[in-house]
């Protein structure tokens, strides 16, 4: 009888222990439900519970900030920050979480750096820096940290994928002249992004943008060679190249492969209309509006027409694109004109 109550008074203090981390898992779990239900505030209470455990405090405190945050409560979360701080591993979430609650102060760019320093930099670091140098204009540190998030390969494909897209968009207009832009659409591109219709939108709206030209124009025609697609060859008519011809005649030899493709045919239009052939440009246009008659092609009509001469059809042409851009139904398109 001594030995059991001997064992018992050993294995109780144990028992209660196991039984008390089984809650605080417990709590864990559903804080987890809480949070994918919408439920913030309760997702909160049950991690504060669950950080009574020594040994899931940090991960329960760092998760209890994120829901107050949620809750718009930015006192409670920097509470939870605080006492998830003592401990080492819980330090970049803390500083990172910390960034959220001060919002664009001047001092978010440098704690950003000061992580992206560390020998480990957590991957949400390099994305929140590479976007805001890319924000602030700073292309070279932004080429700088997308080479160190591709180094370390810390980000998964789709969003190391997703941040090039974005640095594309941002930073491209910004470039101040051709060096820049070289390095941007080099630095941020890869093979395949090279290939997408934004991108090189992008490129091309900053190549006007600076008076240049050529780079958008061979992208253009590398990405058709690769694979034809409907929203690249409309960029025929927007890419900048001199003299037009020469993207003429690259357009009207994707035509005899694409005799269909209605924005082969607009960009076609465009180019005649900028070169002054009025009467191709027309044609192209018919043929446009017969296959898909867009609100851009009636503004392309609109425009063609204002430049020969016609401002009842320049009429026509917008009123057809805003009856468009609205929802409503067109005038129908000419039959030849």
């Amino acid at each position: 009888a001594l030995w059991l109550l001997w064992w018992l008074l050993l294995r109780l203090p144990r028992r209660l222990l196991e039984l008390r981390q089984q809650r605080r898992l417990r709590d864990i779990d559903l804080a987890t439900l809480a949070r994918l239900e919408g439920r913030p505030r309760l997702a909160e209470k049950l991690l504060e519970r669950a950080a009574e455990h020594p040994q899931l405090r940090s991960g329960a405190l760092l998760q209890a900030a994120e829901a107050a945050l949620l809750q718009a409560a930015p006192e409670r979360a920097q509470a939870h920050l605080e006492r998830a701080a003592p401990y080492p591993s819980a330090r970049p979430s803390v500083r990172l979480l910390g960034l959220q609650i001060r919002g664009e102060d001047g001092q978010r760019r440098a704690d950003l750096e000061a992580l992206a320093s560390t020998t480990n930099p957590p991957p949400a670091a390099l994305l929140a820096l590479a976007r805001l140098q890319a924000e602030q204009g700073d292309w070279q540190p932004a080429l700088a940290t997308l080479d160190q998030a591709r180094r370390s390969r810390s980000l998964l494909p789709v969003t190391l994928r997703a941040l090039q897209a974005e640095l594309v968009q941002s930073l491209l207009p910004q470039v101040p002249d051709g060096e820049a832009l070289q390095a941007v659409w080099r630095g941020t591109t890869d093979k395949a992004l090279r290939r997408e219709a934004d991108a090189i939108t992008a490129l091309a709206q900053a190549e006007r943008r600076l008076g240049l030209q050529g780079t958008a124009a061979d992208a253009l025609e590398a990405a058709l060679k690769k694979e034809w697609d409907e929203s690249l060859a409309r960029l025929y008519g927007l890419v900048p190249l001199q003299p037009t011809s020469k993207l003429l005649r690259r357009a009207e030899q994707r035509l005899s492969l694409h005799p269909e493709s209605p924005g082969l045919l607009l960009a076609l239009a465009q180019l005649c209309r900028r070169d002054e052939l009025w009467g191709k440009a027309r044609d192209y246009l018919n043929l446009t509006l017969a296959r898909a008659a867009t609100a851009e092609a009636w503004e392309e009509w609109a425009e063609l027409s204002e430049q020969v001469g016609d401002p009842a059809e320049a009429r026509r042409g917008y009123r057809n694109a805003l009856a468009l851009r609205r929802g409503d139904l067109p005038e129908p398109a000419p039959a030849a004109l």
